[in-house]
């Protein structure tokens, strides 16, 4: 089983964050190689199986609020890897650039849920059972968290995306195949739309969530994080509050 971890680090804070996440993880792990998006033209490949690739353009709207959908880039940063060097990656975790290794990590725990994907034809895997219509024709639609993407895309009154879920965008496993290089396409797409009509970039789930759907992602799990890996990863909270995942 080939697979890689991918990251968005955008700032030095989230550069040096990512770079001890994945020499940890490299330690750790004999079967994956890692990808680092950054807008940081002098880092560098950081030495074995840890690859980094610099985006172009502003990180941040004319309004400054920092564009999340960035986060397609780091997946583009596989899928070019790929094409350049011939690799494979059979499945691509993308995990946030805040996060960090935890004492309960194995590399076997990644192994058992990947294997589980793949006995049933999982095709990507997240936190947050959310979706769009439950938010759009619900009584409660102004406590959407993505609302205002609702209103922006002006689909308050579209059923064309109702069943599409709005993941946490936080870690995220994606089996390889032609639909994930579709959806990968279709969310940077959405990037680009979102920074020419400066659409609020937060909640990135909605955009996300909406390409894996008009991919033919209909397979999904968002509960396998806790079955499987338990005590892997932490991070911490804007209030210094430690979160051990999952």
């Amino acid at each position: 089983m080939k697979y890689c971890f991918t990251t968005l680090a955008a700032g030095e804070k989230y550069e040096n964050i990512a770079t001890k996440l994945f020499q940890d993880l490299r330690e750790k792990t004999s079967d994956c190689d890692f990808f680092i998006a950054t807008n940081n033209k002098e880092l560098t490949d950081l030495g074995e199986r840890i690859y980094v690739d610099c985006i172009e353009g502003p990180v941040r709207a004319p309004n400054t609020l920092f564009l999340y959908n960035l986060k397609s880039l780091a997946f583009k940063h596989v899928v070019k890897h790929e094409q350049l060097f011939g690799r494979q990656y059979d499945y691509i975790i993308y995990i946030d650039a805040d996060w960090y290794v935890d004492e309960g990590f194995n590399e076997n725990k990644i192994l058992d849920l990947l294997n589980y994907m793949e006995e049933e034809d999982i095709d990507f895997s997240f936190e947050r059972n959310a979706f769009v219509r439950q938010s759009r024709i619900y009584d409660n639609v102004k406590e959407a968290f993505f609302l205002e993407k609702l209103i922006e895309y002006d689909v308050m009154d579209y059923e064309g995306w109702d069943e599409a879920r709005v993941p946490n965008e936080q870690f995220m496993i994606f089996k390889n195949s032609t639909k994930f290089k579709v959806f990968v396409m279709k969310w940077e797409m959405f990037l680009l739309y979102s920074m020419k009509y400066e659409i609020n970039n937060h909640a990135e789930g909605f955009e996300m969530g909406v390409s894996a759907y008009e991919v033919g992602m209909s397979k999904y799990n968002f509960n396998l994080f806790y079955r499987f890996l338990e005590g892997c990863f932490y991070f911490f909270n804007s209030s210094g509050v430690k979160h051990t995942k999952f």
